[in-house]
Formats: C-alpha cells, structure tokens, sequence
C-alpha cells in the first residue's frame, strides 16, 4: 500500500512503485539512524529496535513488550523510564495495525503495562509517529483506556496532531511518516544555545504539524527513585567513619506518618492540579531529551 500510515477497510490497494520502495526505505533507516544516535548521546539502555516491511504479529510484539517492560538495571531495579517509539500503519481510531489481521488497542498496550512491576513506581513514554495516535490523547488524560489499571499509573504519549491541509497533502505523496520524528530529534539533539521557542514553533508550522502530549491523571506524583531508610543503613555500614550517624539519621528522619499523611495527600492534589491546569509548553524528562506539549 501507500506510504501514508493510514488503515481503512474501503481502501484500495495500490502497489508500489520501485522509486516509492525506494524512497519509504531510506526514510525509515534514516528514522532508525537518527533514534540510534539520539539514543546513544542520552545514554539510553536499548533493549531492541525491530523494523519490518511486512509487518509483526501479535504473538512477536506481546513477547517482547513483556519482556521489555520487565527489563531491570544490573544492581535488579526497574528502570525510571521506559521508552517506547512506533512509527507505522494505525486505524482511524488509532489503534496499532498488525501483520495478522490483530491490532494493539490502547486498552491492551496499557494492559501489558499495567502487569509488568515497573508500573508501580517507573513511568511509561510513548512516543508515537503516526497519523491518528493523537486519537488516544483524551483517553489518557481522562485515564478511560482501562478500568483495571491501578490508579497511580504514570503514562505519557507525545505525537502530533493533523492540520486541516494534512489530509490532502497525504494524498498528493507531499508528506510521509518520519517528518514528525525528525523534527523531534533535531530540537533535542541541538544545543541548548540555539533551542528557542520560536525555531521550536517555526519547525512545526512549517510541516504542518502541532506537537502534542497527553499525561495520565497521577503523572504530576512521578519522582525519581530515592534511597530507602535500608539503603541508607547499608551505606553508613559500610563506611566506619559513618557508624555514629546512624542515631542522628533516624532521629531526623522520624516522624510520624500519621501526622504528614494529610499534608502529602493535599500537597499532591495541588501539584496535580496545577500541572493540568498550567501545564508547561516544554516538559523536561531529565533523561537529556524533552516533550512538548503545546
């Protein structure tokens, strides 16, 4: 078929011609170099990159997501931040099109998740190349993809969202899956010197894109992994010059949870709150790459 990303069931086949093959291959490996490198100068673990012109089957994709979202550092934690890309054929409603006549509904992708341990204290970015993933937007801002998930699941998807003259410039083969992905690594590749808004907004409205970021409900709650009281007695045992800090530690450190409880809980509310009220046009993942929102 085209190369346009799009799924219908009244669409006509159309057979490529040798320059389109051509050209739909070397735009995909140029995606896939630019990740390898972006990758690589964020000192992101990968854990695979599958790239296939016919497509990947159910039983391939619900193996490897599994065993992804499994995946622990050396020392046997989970990892902060789990990073997903796709780029690929969606249906109109989003969902993710697979080689066998099956699709990954938003509902099953955060399924997966929500079985792996990481959910409990890591954080889900998606990062979608696609003409209708923005269709899945509202659904994780409203947390509505699965009653099942636990509440305090910590989801982001960043995509793009179509203007009116998209449609049209698909159809005449004047744009293709991958602008939105090149863009995207341009801005955070660059250096900090030279990153404004406005070259940041200029990039967009020259293609024709508008970048956008959806957050789970609980988002805003995610911090990094802090050392536990036992992690910090181990680090004290092990250092002699440090013995005589373990009472003055605990002593520090004790209060009781009754007491700050409704503190924290009201605390978080607000901070809540005020990320999705006044969400930034920029989120920073402290991972040496940002999303953007708006």
């Amino acid at each position: 078929t085209r190369d346009t990303g799009l799924f219908s069931s009244s669409r006509n086949v159309q057979i490529l011609s040798q320059q389109d093959a051509y050209d739909s291959s070397q735009r995909c490996t140029n995606i896939l170099n630019g990740l390898e490198r972006f990758m690589a100068n964020n000192l992101i673990d990968i854990f695979g990159c599958d790239y296939s012109s016919s497509g990947i089957t159910m039983n391939f994709i619900d193996t490897k997501l599994k065993a992804f979202f499994a995946r622990r550092t050396n020392d046997g934690r989970h990892y902060d931040t789990y990073f997903f890309y796709f780029s690929g054929p969606t249906c109109d409603n989003g969902d993710i099109i697979l080689s066998d006549n099956q699709k990954i509904t938003l509902n099953l992708l955060f399924q997966w998740w929500c079985d792996s341990e990481s959910s409990l204290t890591s954080r889900l970015v998606l990062v979608f190349d696609t003409f209708n993933s923005h269709k899945w937007l509202k659904q994780i801002r409203c947390q509505t993809f699965n009653t099942s998930c636990k509440p305090s699941v910590f989801i982001i998807l960043q995509t793009f969202n179509r203007q009116k003259k998209i449609p049209k410039l698909i159809e005449l083969g004047q744009v293709h899956l991958g602008v939105f992905t090149e863009i995207w690594l341009k801005l955070n590749m660059a250096d900090e010197t030279s990153k404004t808004s406005h070259d940041s907004n200029a990039s967009w409205r020259a293609n024709h894109l508008e970048p956008k970021c959806s957050f789970s409900y609980y988002y805003p709650e995610f911090n990094f992994r802090q050392p536990s009281n036992a992690d910090v007695d181990v680090y004290l045992s092990e250092h002699l010059f440090l013995k005589r800090l373990h009472f003055i530690y605990h002593l520090l450190t004790y209060i009781p949870s009754l007491f700050i409880y409704p503190f924290l809980y009201m605390f978080n509310c607000i901070k809540r709150w005020r990320f999705h009220l006044l969400a930034p046009r920029v989120i920073d993942t402290y991972h040496g790459f940002k999303l953007f929102v708006r």
